[in-house]
């Protein structure tokens, strides 16, 4: 008799299902006390459940065992049902309870232990079932375990079966060229799967076309035995689905008729045909596969040929379009829409194309205005600069750019300290002049009284200058209108140049409309035109303007060269200021919508055919 400790190291220890349960029931009923009987009953792939392991030993569980496991299958819980209350009851049983519990994975119940233990309080039952419960972290750990390893396998199958089509793929599509594809795939199907023959066809119209044959590098399709593959590849095809012959099952209904001719005229044979489609169903072509009859396909290479077919048979397909030449590509293109426009059915391709030709008719007939779009700068029709009247130094400076100021209202001040310094040195020379004269007059210095005169009257000049400048130091708007540049507030104390401009002004009453056109379209502008801009500043309201002159000078603006326009405004809107900017469109006339949607384009197209062509 093994201890506990013993028995846990063997339950570590992997091992068959039967064996590990039973050392589980060996560990598990000393700690619960009083068990008579016990059994583990595992469920197979069919969900029925089969005894794997009973205590003691050589115990087969009875009709009140499998009872309880139903019972706890059709409740999913654990139970603990008295011995004489059981259905049906076990002869010469003596008074106790049986313990069921079960154990679920993954939602679903995959094992139930069954207890048989001498009669007991209800509490002392209740302990026992917490007793199972822990104990049955083993059974679960065993499961999860066995689930691993199953899952495993199954990825181990699925990774062989996969590197197999891969590796079958690769070497059936490594020719670029699409009928050099075509036989090395069927030559390498034959020579890996021992087939005598493997054909594939492609479907054109509503046939399939034999392209390739096995071992074979140039075959006659009008041959008998072309046709005949090429039926059985249609047979195929028609029905859309994986055709053996001899039948494996003769209840699935499929019609062999060409697969049993075939069979009668060229000798017994088995003989697999497997169609594959695209994305949306339609039928692309079928591999046929001949073997002698003795040697019948397995499910498992089946499996194998439709996964290396359904991979390679699109690509093959895919390469047989493109060795096609252009015009061949353009023709097939042309003829299978026009099937489809003919054809019946496709009503949402036929709706399509008559409401697209309703369409091109409506742009034909119905007409809208053309207008050429530009950027455009709002500019006032006279701008007057205000310079510096001298060299001097700014003193103030009243307005700043923005700012409405009337005629003749002080914009700035220049300082005329410097001058009324320099005014009283000029008036006393003046002065001492004057009395240079008077004495040369009284002693009859004719020719130094000369001198001394005009040395008189150049001081003179010199102080109705300085005057001049120093009542020109305020600095006055020309006329009323506003301040578009010159922000002086900066520059005070700093020194200024004769005829540096200190500031633009602009009238509100007189604007021109400044339209940058693009380059391509300025033929169609000319003068008398009229048009209608917005600005950013008042996207909600539009001004009418007419077209009075159109440069022949461009300039490249935003990577474009454009020319530049000018329109006069009929009113002169209060809310408008110089340099507003935003966009202005000149009605041309009216157009076709189908030209006013294509003229761009097809002038571009024009240039491009110009640049390539000799």
């Amino acid at each position: 008799m093994l201890n506990e400790q013993q028995l846990q190291e063997q339950l570590r220890t992997p091992q068959g299902e039967g064996e590990f349960f039973a050392r589980w029931l060996e560990l598990q009923s000393p700690r619960i006390g009083g068990v008579r009987r016990a059994a583990v009953f595992l469920a197979d792939r069919d969900q029925a459940f089969v005894a794997v392991a009973a205590q003691p030993a050589g115990f087969r569980p009875g009709a009140a065992f499998h009872s309880l496991v139903e019972q706890v299958r059709a409740e999913g819980r654990e139970l603990v049902v008295k011995i004489k209350e059981q259905s049906p009851p076990e002869p010469q049983t003596s008074p106790g309870h049986y313990l069921a519990m079960p154990v679920m994975e993954q939602d679903l119940l995959r094992l139930v232990v069954v207890f048989e233990i001498s009669e007991r309080s209800a509490a002392s039952c209740r302990e026992a079932m917490g007793q199972l419960c822990w104990g049955l972290a083993w059974p679960t750990e065993w499961l999860s375990r066995r689930q691993c390893l199953q899952e495993q396998e199954r990825w181990a199958r699925r990774s062989e079966r996969l590197q197999g089509v891969l590796e079958l793929a690769a070497r059936s599509l490594d020719p670029r060229d699409g009928q050099a594809a075509a036989l090395a795939s069927v030559t390498i199907l034959a020579e890996r799967l021992a087939c005598d023959r493997v054909g594939v066809g492609l479907v054109e119209g509503r046939q399939v076309k034999l392209v390739a044959v096995s071992n074979t590098a140039q075959f006659d399709r009008q041959l008998n035995l072309s046709r005949a593959l090429a039926d059985l590849m249609n047979e195929g095809v028609d029905q859309q689905e994986t055709l053996i012959y001899p039948p494996a099952d003769a209840g699935r209904g499929a019609v062999l008729q060409q697969h049993r001719a075939y069979v009668q005229h060229y000798g017994a044979a088995a003989l697999l045909t497997i169609p594959f489609v695209d994305v949306d169903g339609v039928a692309l072509g079928a591999y046929s596969f001949e073997r002698a009859e003795e040697q019948p396909f397995s499910g498992q290479e089946v499996d194998l040929c439709e996964a290396v077919v359904a991979l390679v048979g699109p690509t093959l397909v895919s390469k047989h379009l493109n060795d096609r030449s252009w015009l061949r590509t353009s023709w097939d293109c042309l003829r299978s829409q026009w099937g489809r426009l003919a054809g019946p059915g496709n009503i949402a391709w036929k709706g399509g194309v008559l409401a697209a030709l309703l369409l091109v008719l409506v742009c034909l007939l119905a007409g809208g205005e053309y207008r050429v779009a530009g950027d455009t700068t709002l500019e006032g029709t006279v701008q007057r600069v205000v310079i510096a009247p001298f060299d001097g130094f700014l003193d103030e400076a009243l307005h700043r750019p923005g700012d409405l100021v009337e005629q003749g209202a002080v914009l700035a001040r220049m300082e005329t300290r410097e001058l009324v310094l320099e005014r009283i040195n000029w008036n006393s020379q003046s002065r001492q002049h004057q009395l240079e004269y008077h004495r040369a007059v009284a002693e009859n210095q004719v020719a130094h009284s000369r001198i001394i005169e005009e040395q008189v009257a150049q001081a003179g000049a010199r102080i109705a200058l300085l005057d001049q400048q120093i009542s020109r130091a305020a600095i006055r708007a020309p006329f009323a209108g506003l301040i578009i540049r010159g922000d002086l507030s900066q520059a005070i104390g700093a020194p200024v140049k004769y005829g540096q401009v200190l500031f633009e002004i602009a009238p509100l009453d007189a604007y021109r409309v400044v339209i940058e056109v693009d380059e391509r379209e300025i033929e169609q502008v000319c003068s008398g035109q009229k048009g209608r801009f917005l600005v950013n500043a008042l996207p909600q309201e539009s001004f009418p303007f007419v077209v009075t002159r159109v440069t022949p000078v461009s300039r490249v603006s935003k990577g474009r060269t454009v020319f530049r326009v000018e329109g006069a405004l009929g009113e002169q809107p209060r809310q408008l200021r110089p340099g507003m900017q935003g966009l202005a469109k000149i009605s041309i006339g009216q157009r076709s919508l189908l030209w006013l949607w294509s003229h761009e384009l097809l002038n571009r197209l024009r240039l491009w055919l110009w640049a390539v062509l000799p």
